[in-house]
């Protein structure tokens, strides 16, 4: 636990969506998943919409997502999300001095992206 904290802290050191963004209600989009049998059929994008409503419904102006894998960074791209931030993974190995990822089991994925979008039309 104490290990994802430390790298929760290391992807968000000096960033304040907030007030980057000049919003007060940030939607966090924490898990999407649909099972694989069902790939394809839109429902991803149908959830995602449905969930980006309601939180322009309350009051949200910043969608945010954080993802860990090249098949979901695609999906939320392809949704309009962007990175903000990409926390690479051979870059914190360098930094620790050791393989704290194991880079070859993760490939393709090289980093963990944190993307946002705009609901409230602003740019």
């Amino acid at each position: 636990e104490m290990f994802f904290m430390e790298i929760i802290n290391h992807v968000y050191e000096g960033i304040d969506l907030f007030d980057q963004n000049g919003v007060d209600r940030i939607f966090e989009f924490i898990l999407l998943t649909v099972n694989p049998s069902f790939k394809g059929k839109g429902i991803a994008r149908k959830l995602v919409e449905l969930s980006e409503q309601k939180g322009i419904e309350e009051g949200c102006q910043l969608g945010k997502v954080e993802a860990s894998n090249v098949i979901t960074q695609y999906i939320w791209k392809q949704l309009g999300y962007q990175p903000f931030t990409v926390f690479q993974f051979q870059e914190y190995n360098k930094e620790k001095g050791k393989d704290v990822f194991d880079l070859a089991a993760a490939a393709p994925t090289t980093g963990w992206h944190c993307m946002s979008k705009r609901l409230d039309g602003k740019s």
